[in-house]
């Protein structure tokens, strides 16, 4: 037999067992979250303390929010022509060269190095990489001439203070700042800066901390067994692998006793 034909499509089933962690939810594991997850991000809406909707905020709605909350604070302003994008830069070079702009900042993946370059000079950019383009200036009330320019949004960066308006959409109301509707949000186990990942539990629900009334024997000196942690048989804590007098010696080097 040389061929086979008018063969029907095969289905191929496969078993495996589920994966899973300290994390993992009904939700997680029957894949609900994810199908939940997608339609808060696409139907959902952010409520402000007030019961106001937050949306990404206009250039009038930057520029009252920093005159109301921030009036005293020292930024420096960017408008965001590309914001960590896989380009290669033509159409956004043409936007900044169509609106005079001599200057711009361009920050790249390949290195992560800050540099800022005359537009005439970048001809184009190696879109292997992701690209961020700045354009700064020092007055807020200069914003709306980098209307066109920002394709993306606009920066704040102070001393002590970075607002990317792209992500973080304030409440007028109250000034404070949301984060964006999206899928990082929403996600429990997201390692990036944009996630919804609790700080303190670490995505897991439980918090773990440790007991210094259980760990210390307070009536031991340092040269004695005095941590609550077992012995490995070679006269050192076990899983740690320190001897009780070596915590002794750091001290006294580092001059706490």
């Amino acid at each position: 037999m040389r061929s086979i034909e008018n063969l029907p499509y095969c289905i191929t089933l496969k078993q495996r067992g589920l994966q899973q962690s300290i994390s993992s939810t009904l939700a997680t594991i029957a894949k609900l979250h994810e199908l939940l997850r997608e339609e808060f991000v696409k139907y959902g809406q952010i409520m402000g303390d007030s019961g106001n909707i937050i949306d990404k905020p206009n250039i009038d709605e930057i520029q009252e929010f920093i005159s109301k909350y921030y009036s005293k604070e020292k930024f420096t302003y960017f408008a965001v022509v590309a914001f960590n994008k896989q380009t290669d830069g033509i159409k956004e070079l043409q936007i900044l060269k169509n609106n005079n702009i001599d200057e711009a900042i361009f920050i790249s993946s390949f290195d992560g190095k800050e540099k800022v370059k005359r537009v005439s000079t970048v001809k184009s950019l190696n879109s292997k990489f992701k690209h961020t383009i700045l354009v700064s200036f020092d007055n807020i009330k200069d914003i709306k001439k980098y209307e066109n320019v920002a394709l993306d949004s606009f920066l704040a960066e102070s001393k002590n203070l970075f607002i990317n308006f792209g992500f973080e959409y304030p409440d007028l109301k109250t000034g404070k700042i949301y984060q964006k509707k999206s899928t990082q949000l929403l996600s429990f186990n997201a390692t990036n800066k944009f996630s919804g990942k609790c700080e303190q539990c670490n995505g897991h629900g439980l918090v773990e901390d440790i007991d210094l009334d259980l760990l210390i024997f307070k009536d031991k000196n340092l040269d004695e067994h005095f941590l609550n942690l077992e012995d490995n048989g070679k006269g050192a804590y076990k899983y740690v692998n320190i001897r009780p007098n070596s915590i002794q010696k750091i001290c006294k080097n580092r001059k706490l006793i």
